[in-house]
């Protein structure tokens, strides 16, 4: 009997260390995305290794069609878009998670981000759309984490003189694998409460 014990105490031990060991986040976007998600010394997911492996794996044409070509200025177009509407989930997920951000760790961060578009005065309205939705996403994490930024951490800036908007960016952040668990959880829960609120409105 005391050997069952000592065998549930060692599992129990085990699984509270392991959750409270941390999980690296590394995310990247220059023109393409890149994310890495490491635990411990295992590296859970690798974009880039699924790339390399998807590069080799189909050695079919290599040129570049027209609707390829079409589709990456399209996406390129589309930048302020993408940030505005991830901005948004952004700000939502972390009002949600407000007490979880004091535990999570934040060791790099860089976003550069070039506005421009077809005409001046739209450039000036999309810089300053980006302005109004990056700028209090940093604040909000700077103000419930330790996290400091440094000057040339962040750059936003209007360009005239060209067309498409560019962006460089990337993050690293550290939390407990407890942590994530229970922000996953809870922003699965918030979705679910609001998907039934949704189709009750619906009925």
């Amino acid at each position: 009997m005391e050997i069952f014990f000592i065998v549930i105490g060692a599992i129990i031990l085990l699984f509270s260390i392991l959750l409270l060991l941390p999980v690296k986040i590394d995310f990247a976007y220059d023109g393409e995305v890149f994310f890495k998600v490491k635990y411990i010394c295992f590296t859970l997911i690798d974009s880039e290794e699924k790339e390399k492996k998807t590069k080799k794996t189909s050695k079919k044409k290599k040129k570049k069609d027209a609707s390829q070509t079409k589709e990456s200025t399209n996406k390129q177009k589309n930048i302020t878009d993408t940030i505005k509407y991830y901005g948004n989930m952004i700000q939502l997920a972390l009002k949600q998670l407000r007490w979880l951000i004091s535990f999570i760790k934040i060791r790099k961060f860089v976003f550069d981000l070039t506005v421009a578009t077809d005409n001046a005065a739209s450039t000036a309205i999309e810089y300053g759309e980006m302005c109004a939705v990056v700028y209090p996403i940093i604040s909000f994490v700077q103000t419930n984490t330790n996290f400091k930024l440094k000057t040339d951490d962040i750059n936003i800036r209007p360009d005239f003189d060209n067309s498409d908007s560019k962006l460089k960016a990337s993050v690293l952040v550290k939390a407990k694998l407890i942590i994530c668990l229970i922000a996953i959880v809870r922003l699965f829960w918030d979705y679910t409460k609001k998907q039934r609120k949704e189709s009750e409105k619906n009925e």
